[in-house]
C-alpha cells in the first residue's frame, strides 16, 4: 500500500510542478490556421493617401512575388479615421490549406514583417484569426499620466525594453507626432462691418479643402451626377495663402478675404487623446511569435519592472495578457467548484463521509496524463484545455465510483473487504477499459488537428485522452489502497461509516468488522429451469 500511494504521490507532484515550472506553455486561446491572416500597413502622421498607396502596392508586390503559398490577397488602403488621413493600410491574404504547405502561418507571416525594412518609414503588424476575438493586441502596454510629451518619452523607452524578450514581435507605440494644424478664429467685430457671419466663413474654407455640392447634372435616362466645386492644390496651401481665399462681399459690394475677418495661425496639435481611469494614456503594442503569451508576458513584466517612472506615471498590460490572467483565475474557481460538488454528490448518495474520499483521490491522478499530453503533442495550457480538465473530473471518477459502489455491494452480501475489493476488480475491469477506450476513441479525430481551426479544439480533446488513460492505469491501484486505507482510519478512529437521512432507517452498508472475522458465504447451486413453459389464461399470460 505505502508503495501504491507514494508512486500517487510523485504522479500529483508532477502534475502540480509542471505548470508552476513553466514546463508547459500558456496562453489564452491557441491561434487557429485557417489559411488566412491580415496584414497592417502603417505610415507615419501626416502621410497622404498616394503616398500610403504605393507603399501598399510596394507590399503586394513582394508577397505576390515572394509568398509562394500565397492564393489571394484584398487590400484595402486609407480609412484611417478622423485624424488619421490616408496612412495606412489593410491587407487579408489567404494561402494554400495546412495540409498542402510546408510552413506554418508564423513563418510566413514573419517573413512578411521583414518586408517592411523596404518600405522607408512603414510598420508591418500581421495578425491571424482567434476563436476569441477581443480588438485588442495580443501585448498592449498602457501608460498612463498627465503630459502627453512625457508619455512619449516613455512610449519609446518601453518599446525598447518590450522588444528584449523572446518570442516579442512587432513592437509600436501608438503615441504619434503632433500633426500641424492651422486654426482660424473668426474676429466678430470686422466680420460684422463687413457683413460677414463666421457660418460664413467656416463655409468658404470647406468648399476650398473639402468642395461643396452646388448643382446636379442630369442627363436624360442616366442618374444624377454631383458637381463638387473644390479648390486646385489647397491642402498645400500656407495660412497666407489660405487668408486670400474670399468669403463674401460688403455692403458695397468690396470682396472680402478671410484673412480681413479671421486670424490663422500654425500650430502642432495631438492626433488623438486617449484616456484610461481617468488618465491620459499611450499604447505600446506587439505581438507574440514562436513563443506562448503566458511565458513572454512574464519576461515582459520582469523588463518593465526594471523601467524608472516619474511620479504620477505608471504601466498596466492589458489586451490579450490581463485576459489570460482573468480566465485562468475564473476556471481555477470552476474546477474547485466542481470536484467539491462531485464530492457533495457522492456523499448523498453513498449516504457516507468516508467512502467518497477514495474515489476523490482518483481525480488528482488524472492530471498526470493530462499536462503530459499537452506537453508531448506540443499544445499549451490555455482556456480550452483547463475547460477539458473541468471536463475530465467528471469522466475519471466513474471508473472508480464503478469500483467501491460493486466492492459495497459485495460486503453487503457478507464478503470480507479485501476479497471484495479484488472480486470488485475484477468484475469491472471489462466496463471500466470499455468506457474508456471510447471516450479515448471519440477525442483522438479531434486530437490530430485535422481539419481547418482545429488548433482551439484539440487541446480539449488531449486533455481528455491523457487524463482518462492514466486515470485508469492509477486509478485500479489507488482506489482500493485508500479504500483500506479510509477503512483502518475509520476503525481505528471508531468513526461511524455512514449517516443516515432523517427518513432512512436501513444501513447502506454493514458495521465494520476485522477483515478476519469475516468469511465468504457458502455456494449455493442455483436452481435454474431446464425447459420454459408458457400458460396463456383468460387474464394474461
Amino acid at each position: 500500500r505505502l508503495l501504491v500511494v507514494g508512486i500517487a504521490v510523485v504522479a500529483v507532484g508532477v502534475s502540480v510542478w509542471m505548470p508552476l515550472a513553466h514546463v508547459l506553455g500558456t496562453e489564452f486561446a491557441p491561434q487557429e490556421d485557417d489559411g488566412q491572416f491580415s496584414v497592417n500597413l502603417q505610415m507615419p502622421t501626416g502621410s497622404s493617401l498616394v503616398a500610403a498607396n504605393e507603399a501598399a502596392r510596394l507590399l503586394e508586390s513582394r508577397i505576390r512575388n515572394e509568398i509562394p503559398e500565397l492564393v489571394s490577397m484584398f487590400a484595402s488602403v486609407g480609412g484611417g479615421g478622423f485624424g488619421g488621413g490616408g496612412n495606412g493600410a489593410n491587407l487579408t491574404v489567404e494561402v494554400v490549406e495546412k495540409h498542402k504547405r510546408e510552413r506554418s502561418l508564423d513563418a510566413i507571416r514573419e517573413q512578411i514583417r521583414l518586408f517592411a525594412r523596404t518600405i522607408p518609414e512603414g510598420s508591418v503588424r500581421t495578425s491571424v484569426q482567434n476563436p476569441l476575438p477581443s480588438g485588442q493586441s495580443v501585448i498592449n502596454i498602457s501608460l498612463l499620466g498627465d503630459d502627453l510629451i512625457i508619455l512619449g518619452q516613455l512610449s519609446d523607452q518601453v518599446a525598447k525594453v518590450a522588444e528584449e524578450p523572446r518570442g516579442v514581435a512587432g513592437t509600436r507605440a501608438s503615441f504619434q507626432p503632433q500633426a500641424a494644424e492651422v486654426r482660424f478664429s473668426v474676429d466678430r467685430e470686422r466680420a460684422a462691418a463687413a457683413g460677414i457671419t463666421a457660418t460664413q466663413a467656416a463655409g468658404a474654407l470647406r468648399t476650398v479643402l473639402q468642395g461643396s455640392t452646388v448643382s446636379q447634372l442630369r442627363a436624360e435616362g442616366e442618374p444624377a451626377v454631383d458637381i463638387t466645386v473644390i479648390g486646385a492644390g489647397a491642402t498645400g496651401l500656407s495660412p497666407a495663402a489660405l487668408g486670400t481665399i474670399p468669403v463674401g462681399l460688403t455692403r458695397a459690394g468690396a470682396v472680402v478675404s478671410l484673412g480681413q475677418v479671421a486670424k490663422l495661425q500654425s500650430r502642432r496639435s495631438p492626433v488623438q487623446i486617449s484616456r484610461l481611469d481617468r488618465k491620459r494614456t499611450v499604447s505600446v503594442n506587439a505581438d507574440v511569435a514562436g513563443r506562448t503569451v503566458g511565458d513572454t508576458a512574464r519576461d515582459l513584466r520582469a523588463n518593465l519592472a526594471k523601467v524608472a517612472m516619474p511620479p504620477g506615471y505608471r504601466w498596466d498590460i492589458q489586451g490579450t495578457v490581463q485576459r489570460l490572467d482573468q480566465a485562468f483565475a475564473g476556471l481555477f474557481a470552476a474546477l474547485m467548484l466542481s470536484v467539491l460538488l462531485i464530492y457533495m454528490l457522492l456523499v448523498a448518495l453513498y449516504e457516507s463521509w468516508l467512502y467518497p474520499l477514495s474515489i476523490m483521490f482518483s481525480l488528482p491522478v488524472a492530471l498526470l496524463g493530462a499536462f503530459v499530453g499537452l506537453l508531448v503533442t506540443g499544445n499549451t495550457l490555455n482556456i480550452f484545455s483547463i475547460i477539458g480538465v473541468i471536463a475530465l473530473m467528471g469522466l475519471v471518477a466513474k471508473n472508480a465510483i464503478l469500483l467501491v459502489d460493486y466492492t459495497n455491494t459485495l460486503r453487503i452480501r457478507g464478503l470480507a473487504r479485501n476479497e471484495a475489493l479484488m472480486e470488485a476488480g475484477r468484475a469491472r475491469l471489462r466496463p471500466i477499459i470499455m468506457t474508456s477506450a471510447t471516450v479515448v476513441a471519440a477525442m483522438t479525430p479531434l486530437a490530430f488537428k485535422l481539419e481547418a481551426g482545429a488548433e482551439s479544439r484539440a487541446p480539449m480533446a488531449v486533455v481528455i485522452i491523457g487524463g482518462v488513460i492514466s486515470s485508469t492505469v492509477l486509478t485500479l491501484g489507488l482506489v482500493p489502497v485508500m479504500y483500506t486505507i479510509l477503512d483502518d482510519l475509520q476503525r481505528f478512529l471508531k468513526l461511524p461509516a455512514e449517516f443516515r437521512w432523517p427518513w432512512h432507517r436501513r444501513s447502506a452498508l454493514p458495521e465494520f468488522v476485522p477483515v478476519e472475522a469475516h468469511a465468504a458465504p457458502a455456494a449455493r447451486p442455483l436452481a435454474m429451469p431446464t425447459t420454459m413453459e408458457r400458460t396463456t389464461g383468460g387474464g394474461g399470460d
